[in-house]
């Protein structure tokens, strides 16, 4: 996999809840949009939350 990327989404349970930082490390074969990584930080993260908010990325290996 040539490219590892960290993502960290802001997560939370829903309305009037704490928003909490989750972090992901994600591997893909090619460059990413901002809206697959969102996605699959989603999955990595495992869903469980309602509402996830702002996104910020790192590429750690390429």
């Amino acid at each position: 996999m040539p490219y590892k990327t960290k993502v960290i989404l802001e997560c939370s349970y829903g309305l009037y809840q704490p928003w909490e930082l989750q972090e992901a490390i994600l591997e893909h074969n090619e460059p990413s949009t901002y809206s697959e990584l969102h996605l699959r930080a989603i999955k990595a993260i495992g869903g469980a939350y309602v509402t996830y908010g702002a996104m910020s990325t790192e590429v750690l290996e390429e």
